[in-house]
């Protein structure tokens, strides 16, 4: 208890307990600590008094945390003038995996599926900031790897999972379907593309189609092509040359885009 100007009385009302809550590995070690608030809200120096539940582990005078052998769930608490507060703690034998997915533009990809190779049933799916996090994972060196889609193909990386801890692994995805050896010749308001597209995935490609825009200086769109290409077998190319008319003589930028309906 303690005591302010004028001989306001200070005194403590509640606890909290940090980190709340938490997860740890067996057999290792964490510090917690804890604040002390008065009535008001305002911090209040304290000493307090550590113990633990359900038989989680030990903990000592400064809040540095043993967690035991066992995965089991239980609390930490700390006490002082006979108020208490405690934090959640998890004690497991598994390891955690989170990163971000990118696309090569460095762009976030949400909606990717990221899983372990070794234990599909381990996955999850990217947020819309191109996060993921994988949970339950046993110790070891262990392939994270995405599923391909109809516009990237899948991407893998191999990381250490240490026991109670978070490991990352950033993947960067690579389009599915790619433009190569691209040509372009203009006479007057006619543009002329030639080139290949490769489906750089192990399966075929289906409805593949590309599609060409041009723009002048204002953003406005002055011409554009749809061509359809058919079918693309796994690792295979498609030639393509068309023909673009343009409605003024010259373009300020063009988008190119390639898609398909199924792979």
């Amino acid at each position: 208890m303690a005591f302010g100007c004028g001989g306001d009385q200070r005194t403590l009302t509640s606890i909290s307990v940090s980190p709340n809550p938490t997860t740890i590995g067996v057999s290792q070690s964490k510090q917690f600590s804890a604040i002390g608030y008065d009535q008001k809200g305002i911090q209040l120096s304290t000493d307090f008094t550590w113990s633990v539940t359900n038989s989680i582990g030990t903990i000592d005078a400064s809040g540095l945390f043993y967690s035991g052998a066992s995965e089991l769930s239980g609390s930490i608490t700390a006490t002082a003038q006979g108020i208490s507060g405690s934090a959640t703690v998890s004690v497991t034998k598994k390891g955690f995996i989170t990163g971000t997915i990118r696309n090569s533009d460095g762009g976030v990809v949400s909606g990717i599926t990221a899983y372990v190779t070794a234990e599909p049933s381990l996955s999850a799916q990217t947020d819309s900031y191109g996060k993921y996090t994988i949970s339950g994972i046993s110790s070891g060196t262990v392939e994270v790897k995405t599923r391909e889609t109809a516009v990237y193909v899948a991407a893998s990386s191999s990381v250490f999972v240490s026991t109670g801890e978070t490991a990352s692994c950033n993947l960067t995805l690579m389009p599915r379907l790619s433009i190569a050896n691209e040509y372009e010749s203009k006479s007057d308001n006619t543009i002329t593309v030639v080139g290949v597209v490769c489906n750089n995935g192990s399966t075929e490609a289906k409805g593949v189609s590309i599609i060409y825009q041009y723009f002048n200086e204002e953003g406005g769109q002055i011409g554009g092509k749809v061509e359809s290409l058919g079918n693309i077998s796994g690792l295979g190319t498609a030639n393509f040359n068309f023909t673009v008319f343009l409605s003024e003589l010259s373009y300020a930028s063009k988008t190119h885009t390639v898609t398909c309906t199924s792979f």
